[in-house]
């Protein structure tokens, strides 16, 4: 009798269109959570990318003589807050060259002064960006009599990482909406499950079932769904991620395996967990208050 009553219960409990709508609505949630959670783990590193590959440009006065130069050289090299190996001399007539051979064709004409300066271009330290002294040392390359002038693209940065902050905070919002109204699906679809088999549900009490036993079924229909949703995630989500890395030549440095490994272990898990908490809280309130509750 007990096993006769188990194969009717998963024969009841068939993908209805309700639990379809659930499926669909956890599996939003868990990839706005998936999402959020990548960006949060990521974002000091891809903080530390924006800083280290924006380049320290300084312009040199015209006819520098070579030592003055061979001199400023190795003092950049010399900081620690400076990548020494980035430290790099373009002259002019090299930087025109760069520029005609981004633009494809010639940019001014063979008779005309080249209007462009000497440089030398460099990155900083990560570390030495976020302590704020970046701005203070351009200003003191600027009041050397070598330099022209110095470039670093401090708002560029800063409001790259407004919009980052801004673009994350909505995806946690709606999440958390998403969470809702999934925990709503989950709760409304199995309190209608329950009242369906109310007449079998009654019976199995009344020869003597176990609560675990009346909730097995239960809970192994809520962790299929919850697998379904997030296994549905993690191939949307790697999938994203490899087109990323094919399209943006830069988000190969800042992606973290271990940490994205970490994400999708957590997306597995509040997959599974959602759905077969609440449905041992349900069933357990079944049976604590009998089926005229449901």
């Amino acid at each position: 009798m007990p096993f006769q009553t188990k194969v009717t219960i998963y024969r009841c409990m068939k993908f209805k269109p309700g639990t379809i709508l659930t499926i669909i609505s956890l599996t939003l949630t868990l990839f706005l959570m998936g999402v959020y959670l990548l960006i949060i783990v990521h974002i000091s590193n891809l903080e530390n990318i924006i800083n280290e590959k924006t380049p320290f440009v300084i312009e040199l006065k015209d006819d520098l003589p070579e030592n003055e130069l061979n001199a400023l050289i190795a003092e950049l090299k010399s900081r620690k807050f400076i990548q020494s190996s980035t430290v790099e001399y373009i002259s002019k007539e090299d930087g025109l060259k760069m520029l005609e051979n981004q633009m494809g064709n010639a940019i001014f004409e063979e008779q005309s002064d080249n209007p462009l300066k000497d440089v030398i271009r460099f990155f900083l330290e990560a570390d030495y960006i976020r302590s704020g002294k970046a701005q203070a040392f351009k200003s003191e390359l600027m009041a050397r009599p070598a330099v022209e002038n110095a470039f670093f693209e401090f708002q560029e940065i800063g409001a790259m990482k407004s919009n980052l902050s801004r673009f994350n905070y909505i995806f946690l919002i709606a999440g958390l909406v998403f969470i809702s109204i999934s925990l709503m699906l989950i709760y409304y679809n199995l309190k209608l499950v329950l009242r369906g088999d109310r007449k079998m549900l009654r019976t199995m009490e009344l020869v003597g079932a176990s609560p675990g036993f009346i909730k097995m079924p239960y809970i192994k229909k809520s962790l299929q769904i919850g697998l379904i949703s997030g296994l549905i995630n993690v191939i949307v989500l790697l999938g994203i991620l490899f087109y990323l890395d094919y399209s943006i030549q830069v988000f190969t440095y800042f992606l973290d395996v271990s940490l994205t490994i970490f994400v999708f272990g957590i997306i597995l898990l509040a997959g599974i967990l959602l759905p077969v908490l609440l449905s041992n809280f349900m069933v357990n309130k079944y049976i604590r208050l009998g089926q005229k509750e449901f």
